[in-house]
């Protein structure tokens, strides 16, 4: 049976339209509220039409046809038959050529249930694995400073003025393999390769996830939010799950300024 590249499975789902914001272009966000699948995790809508991928489905993975498992195929080559593998609080945005998704918790070609590291790219027909990890066991440590980011779900980026993909934090692995659930590490991918600019390098050191808000160092964190004004060319992030200045884990309610190079605490509590 031939599929087409997204295909819906279910046929009874209601979705909501929950209105736009900014994220280097115009995205629009969709919410599915009724029906037998109850997809949560995602979003809509993209500069180069309608988008949408991964999710979960009633606590299972989901995923593209024809199952849960990604088929990478060769480093940056697009092709129908290739597409991630299913997967729930993957990190999204865009640079020149396309839509990007990198991680999340989800499938290899191999094995479910691990956080992902690689990079995806869909150019409005076909996707192409382009970065970071294609390993079938997941749960990879980072490649630093200029491999890629260690396996991950729920980080937050933006892109920037200049076609850059930047990723901040998360819940997964830091450069030497340690499981965390507050990154904070800042990476660069500038369309062609990944930098990491600051943060963690040890999550098992506390002053490397910790915020330190006189100095302007943010904590590491996951699920929090955040937006760039290509106005200013500075980005945005609020709140998330991680960690203040004495410890670790618990809601956050402070607001970060990034302007390509520092990073400047705004309000919040501290």
């Amino acid at each position: 049976m031939a599929h087409s590249q997204f295909q819906r499975r279910e046929v009874q789902d209601k979705w909501v339209f929950l209105g736009s914001f900014v994220l280097g272009v115009s995205l629009s966000s969709c919410m599915l509220v009724e029906g037998p699948s109850l997809k949560n995790h995602h979003f809509s809508s993209y500069s180069f039409g309608p988008a949408y991928y991964g999710g979960s489905q009633d606590g299972s993975l989901t995923s593209g046809p024809p199952g849960i498992y990604a088929v990478y195929g060769p480093q940056g080559v697009a092709n129908p038959n290739y597409w991630p593998g299913g997967r729930s609080g993957a990190i999204f945005g865009k640079d020149s050529k396309g839509f990007l998704i990198f991680g999340g918790y989800g499938s290899t070609d191999a094995t479910g249930g691990v956080d992902l590291a690689d990079l995806w790219r869909f150019d409005g027909t076909s996707w192409a694995w382009i970065g970071g990890s294609n390993s079938s066991a997941g749960d990879v440590a980072g490649n630093c400073p200029s491999g890629y980011p260690g396996a991950r779900m729920n980080g937050v980026s933006w892109s920037d003025n200049s076609g850059n993909f930047w990723i901040f934090g998360g819940d997964g692995q830091d450069c030497l393999g340690n499981s965390s659930q507050y990154l904070a590490d800042l990476w660069k991918w500038n369309g062609s390769s990944f930098t990491k600019v600051s943060g963690t390098t040890d999550s098992t050191v506390p002053a490397q996830v910790r915020s330190v808000y006189a100095s302007n160092v943010i904590g590491g964190r996951g699920y929090g939010s955040a937006v760039y004004d290509p106005v200013h060319n500075v980005a945005w992030i609020f709140g998330g799950n991680g960690c203040a200045d004495t410890f670790c884990g618990g809601y956050m309610n402070d607001l970060w300024k990034f302007d390509g190079t520092n990073w400047t605490f705004v309000k919040g509590s501290t």
